[in-house]
């Protein structure tokens, strides 16, 4: 029974990485595709292309990672606060601002927390693009001496959250959400905490208790350090 229970952590672990990484990354690349059709100039289109085959190559990459079971690049060196910018950077492609805001000066944190919080991150975001028509979202890295937090706030049309009931959709389909970044912030004690209304924005924060955030060495990240992604 454990040995069965363990295959299907697993199994449920890879398939929400696959789904925040991959199956995002895709959607990112036929959405660059698709706004190819309306670029005008060999010069615009060559950006579009640059665009498209760095995605790729950022897919090809984070797919290999994933079968070798290893953690995000972008954590593996710099940890949480850089990832976060990367993520972020990407939203350009989209034409909406990002910016990240370190509020609390705090250490590396151990790579299973940092991995559910940068993939809570990609997911919020990915959504954000995909459906939110906001112009702007700020993510917050902070923390306290109970728990860490990554609070994601855009200005888009926003949502019922009480309508959307994430768990019962097909992941096939891209359907994963909400519900999937619940179940992989709450294996560790966290949470996800959703704060939206139609045009009015959305708010979501992933937090995790300190307990099973032990520290490790510092990140170098300082605090109240806020900066257009990119800039």
């Amino acid at each position: 029974m454990q040995r069965e229970a363990g295959a299907l952590a697993e199994r449920s672990r890879l398939s929400r990485d696959i789904h925040d990484t991959l199956a995002q990354g895709f959607s990112s690349i036929v959405l660059l595709a698709r706004g190819s059709v309306g670029v005008s100039g060999e010069g615009e289109l060559r950006k579009v292309m640059r665009r498209i085959e760095r995605a790729a190559g950022d897919n090809l990459a984070e797919s290999r990672r994933i079968v070798a079971a290893l953690a995000p690049e972008s954590l593996s060196d710099s940890g949480l606060a850089v990832a976060l910018r990367r993520v972020l950077a990407d939203l350009e492609e989209a034409g909406i601002t990002g910016r990240l805001r370190v509020e609390r000066d705090h250490p590396r944190l151990p790579e299973e927390v940092e991995v559910a919080l940068l993939r809570t991150a990609q997911g919020a975001l990915a959504n954000v693009r995909a459906h939110s028509g906001a112009c702007t979202v700020v993510a917050t890295l902070t923390g306290s001496t109970a728990e860490v937090r990554v609070d994601i706030v855009d200005d888009g049309v926003g949502f019922d959250p009480t309508r959307v009931d994430a768990s019962t959709r097909d992941a096939v389909r891209g359907g994963y959400g909400l519900a999937g970044m619940r179940a992989r912030l709450r294996e560790l004690g966290g949470d996800l905490d959703i704060e939206s209304a139609r045009g009015q924005g959305c708010a979501i924060s992933a937090h995790v208790p300190i307990a099973a955030a032990a520290q490790v060495p510092d990140t170098g990240i300082r605090p109240d350090e806020a900066s257009v992604v990119g800039s």
